[in-house]
């Protein structure tokens, strides 16, 4: 990913989150972009979730709530959790997975906070306002403030 000089250096010259960025080493600016504590950091919404991390995250609640739907939506379930077992991963930022679900939290297989769980994470500064994964070097700190 192509790092936004510009953006990287107005995030540390605006410093909108009030981080204390000013007076800062190039390093420790970037420590503190990449920190997924404190006042910088904040939910982000995942893109691509491993599929054993997505399977262990939503099957065993799936499981255990499946007694409380018809057989044929108790196997429709069955049938979602072996095809997306068949998968390497998941696209939980697309139209179809996050249709399917919406649709788990309206059948009531999944609460809408143990979707949150297999979907989201909490971020760095970086990744809130650069993206998932983002990382930011002291060189890249250095970089975009001209040094």
């Amino acid at each position: 990913m192509s790092l936004n000089y510009v953006a990287i250096k107005n995030e540390i010259v605006n410093d909108p989150m009030m981080l204390g960025y000013a007076g800062k080493d190039d390093q420790t600016i970037a420590n503190m972009m990449n920190s997924t504590t404190g006042g910088g950091a904040a939910i982000i919404d995942l893109k691509v979730v491993d599929k054993d991390s997505f399977v262990l995250g939503i099957a065993p609640q799936i499981y255990a709530n499946l007694s409380s739907l018809t057989a044929a939506k108790q196997q429709q379930w069955r049938d979602i959790l072996g095809i997306i077992n068949g998968a390497s991963a998941v696209d939980v930022s697309s139209a179809n997975a996050k249709t399917l679900l919406s649709q788990a939290v309206t059948d009531g297989v999944l609460t809408q906070a143990q979707v949150n769980a297999v979907t989201q994470r909490i971020g760095s500064r970086a990744e809130v306002v650069f993206g998932a994964g983002t990382m930011i070097g002291f060189m890249d700190v250095a970089k975009a403030m001209g040094r």
